[in-house]
């Protein structure tokens, strides 16, 4: 029987299930807002976005300060950051609009790559065996829906990326609830 032991180092333990619980319900909400109220969600998080960019910028020309080494590039990324969050500040719905567009492309491949996947998976997972029929064409039309899903997203961001809020907000709640799962298992098997 082996036994376990407990980790000594304090940096080598693992995070508290809770500390992923709670950002996981703030995403949900993020994700509900930009459905209810996607204009001023949207302008809310990049003036947050903006602000903290600005600051991190602050922070590095400070730090250059306290220490040279590496300084040019302490020195391009906190002015660099400074200008960013003003501009996203300033003007966050071109912000909002730019991060909608590079998400539309981003998030339509991955979908079609995805469905390229199950439609593989479930091409080869149905012929293992006659009872694995069902699954692997059920893993088929998974993955035919998902490459028309893509397609239509990538073609859609071509049209407009803020013309679908819903899709970001549908996208932030998948990711908050997978989240909220990930937090779970880790509270069934904290090791």
């Amino acid at each position: 029987m082996r036994s376990r032991t407990m980790p000594t180092s304090r940096s080598s333990r693992p995070r508290p299930w809770w500390a992923l619980l709670l950002p996981g319900f703030g995403i949900v909400i993020v994700g509900v807002l930009l459905i209810v109220a996607p204009r001023d969600t949207a302008s809310g998080v990049f003036v947050v976005v903006g602000g903290a960019a600005i600051l991190g910028g602050m922070i590095a020309l400070i730090s250059l300060a306290l220490n040279r080494v590496m300084w040019g590039y302490k020195l391009f990324g906190g002015l660099a950051a400074i200008l960013i969050g003003l501009a996203l500040a300033g003007q966050p719905l071109f912000g909002a609009y730019l991060l909608a567009a590079a998400a539309l492309w981003i998030l339509g491949v991955a979908v079609l790559l995805g469905g390229v996947a199950l439609v593989i998976a479930g091409l080869s997972y149905a012929s293992w065996t006659p009872a694995a029929r069902g699954k692997g064409g059920l893993m088929v039309g998974g993955g035919v829906i998902c490459l028309i899903a893509g397609f239509g997203i990538v073609l859609g961001s071509a049209m407009g990326p803020l013309k679908a809020p819903w899709l970001y907000g549908l996208a932030v709640i998948a990711a908050g609830v997978g989240v909220i799962a990930g937090a779970i298992n880790m509270r069934q098997r904290p090791y």
